[in-house]
């Protein structure tokens, strides 16, 4: 589920196979995501090789690997926020702090 944090596929984001899509949507469709696969998907978007990276900085990685338009790294990386927040207000935490994660290194 890591490369999917919205269930629902947009397949315009993603450059593989229109039937590989409709395969991981059919998958996708069977499971209901918990706190682990979004921990998860949290976890691969904060790191890069072996370093914790912004998730700015991730989203322009993958979109720089992958071939991703500026729009389609701007949905990656606002959901990868949302993911953020959501782990951040669940447990009083600040997750840039807690790894180490400069803010403002925000550029590959």
């Amino acid at each position: 589920t890591h490369t999917f944090p919205a269930k629902q596929i947009d397949k315009s984001q993603f450059n593989w196979s229109y039937e590989w899509l409709e395969w991981a949507q059919t998958e996708l469709d069977k499971i209901e995501y918990d706190d682990y696969d979004r921990l998860i998907q949290l976890c691969d978007q904060l790191s890069d090789d072996i370093k914790y990276m912004s998730l700015e900085s991730r989203s322009l990685a993958i979109a720089k690997r992958y071939g991703m338009s500026e729009e389609q790294r701007q949905i990656l990386c606002n959901n990868s926020t949302l993911l953020k927040d959501y782990f951040e207000n669940k447990f009083d935490i600040k997750i840039y702090e807690l790894l180490g994660i400069e803010e403002k290194n925000a550029k590959i």
